[in-house]
């Protein structure tokens, strides 16, 4: 808290004397001409972006059977979480609410230890079904990304971009978020289930129902979805735009 009063001079200084501004999505935009209208008319929106190259995409059919080869007989959902109260809150709404009532399925939280998580406040105790991974290396990431079979971001809070989603469709895993779980990547929301907290635990049935009659249209719609964050938020292309957005602003 001490400081704060000074971080927040250095980056008053800073936008007004830039001359050009990037921020992560449209709510950050406002927020900050909010706070520093001198920004108006300097800042733009570049989402964030994520490496298609490094990350290997499993399609749900792939998932399916490369788990039962590992003798996991319950579909895996996927979570990528963290300390920050965001994703704290998200993860006692799984434990809570979403994990009890899909005890045939196994929740697999990353990123974040369950010592991590108490300590954030979340419950002393969880189902059998919760799995946390803690922090793991990338190569254990994207293990853990193949097995699973569906990828969720049933956020209520939360600031900047969700890139959690990006991650999850590179990957090829079929995405189910809140609107708030989505956002910074708005334009991605037909490729994605977007589901209120209230729903949840209803379309992770449906999507689960799917995965074991209807593969075949599930693997096509995450190729569709891979397409769309390959075509606009790989890390490449992503460069490509800053590079043109700072030709035609700065001079």
């Amino acid at each position: 808290e001490v400081a704060i009063p000074r971080l927040k001079e250095v980056e008053a200084r800073a936008i007004t004397d830039a001359r050009f501004v990037m921020c992560v999505c449209d709510r950050d935009r406002e927020v900050i001409v909010g706070h520093y209208p001198v920004a108006k008319d300097k800042i733009h929106v570049v989402p964030n972006g994520v490496s298609v190259l490094h990350s290997c995409r499993t399609r749900p059919s792939e998932s399916v059977r490369l788990a039962e080869s590992h003798g996991l007989r319950k579909p895996a959902i996927l979570f990528i979480g963290s300390v920050l109260e965001a994703n704290i809150k998200a993860m006692d709404f799984i434990i809570n609410q979403l994990a009890p009532a899909r005890a045939d399925a196994l929740w697999i939280i990353v990123g974040i230890s369950w010592r991590q998580y108490v300590e954030c406040g979340g419950a002393g105790s969880i189902p059998s079904n919760v799995v946390f991974t803690g922090r793991i290396s990338e190569s254990e990431k994207e293990a853990v990304m193949a097995l699973s079979c569906l990828a969720i971001a049933p956020m209520e809070i939360g600031t900047g971009s969700s890139l959690k989603i990006p991650d999850y469709i590179a990957h090829g895993k079929p995405v189910m978020a809140t609107t708030i779980g989505l956002r910074g990547f708005e334009h991605l929301a037909g490729s994605v289930d977007v589901v209120e907290l209230d729903g949840f635990a209803a379309a992770i049935a449906r999507r689960l129902d799917d995965l074991s009659k209807n593969t075949a249209a599930l693997d096509a719609r995450t190729d569709l979805a891979f397409e769309s964050v390959r075509q606009s938020l790989d890390w490449p292309v992503m460069a490509r735009q800053v590079q043109t957005l700072i030709e035609a602003n700065v001079s």
